[in-house]
């Protein structure tokens, strides 16, 4: 049996594999690879997430923003999944061409969020409090990611919310090409260019 570490890298191999097929089938590979994480949404409210930032950086100064999954909602079914990575993939688009797509502190999905994610696959429904944010799959862009809903067996995998705060940084290093990359807290995370689980060192 998998322990919990060994599930979460599974399933962030996964979600990798399935931002390069979208990257390639939606956008020409025009998004540059960026950090996926698995983290929990401490209040539960979003199934996930990207950062209008520059969330991580190595320690050569290459840096890169976030798309996070939420771990609180992996016993979706794939395409649901796939639909939330798809999603926050448009936000990065638009982070990435300069296009401001959301307000209110990026709760708030706008006009041209909307334009955006049915470019790119998505119909969109309007929330009262959220705007153009409720996105689900086409019958055409299901047909296009049938390939990957048969292999993308997630497993449930929720983090236990963690005791205290620590001021101290971590760092971690991918043991194939010895990239770093510093965090405020203990992650799991893979090297984008190895596809290797980067390990925490002193």
């Amino acid at each position: 049996m998998k322990n919990c570490n060994e599930i979460y890298q599974e399933n962030l191999r996964l979600i990798n594999e399935a931002f390069d097929f979208l990257n390639e089938r939606f956008f020409e590979n025009a998004l540059s690879k960026t950090v996926i994480t698995i983290q929990a949404d401490v209040k539960a409210r979003a199934y996930g997430w990207f950062t209008c930032y520059d969330a991580w950086s190595s320690t050569d100064d290459i840096k890169s923003p976030e798309i996070n999954i939420s771990a609180n909602y992996l016993d979706r079914p794939p395409h649901e999944t796939i639909t939330t990575l798809l999603h926050e993939m448009c936000h990065q688009w638009a982070y990435e061409n300069g296009v401001q797509d959301t307000s209110r502190r990026g709760t708030y999905h706008n006009k041209r969020f909307k334009e955006i994610a049915e470019r790119f696959g998505l119909a969109v429904a309007h929330h009262s409090t959220y705007g153009w944010t409720i996105t689900t799959m086409t019958e055409e862009t299901r047909k296009i990611v049938e390939p990957i809903l048969e292999l993308l067996n997630i497993k449930r995998y929720v983090p236990q919310k963690a005791g205290g705060k620590s001021s101290s940084t971590r760092k971690y290093a991918c043991p194939a090409c010895e990239m770093s990359v510093r965090a405020t807290k203990m992650v799991n995370i893979v090297c984008g260019d190895c596809d290797e689980a980067m390990e925490e060192v002193a």
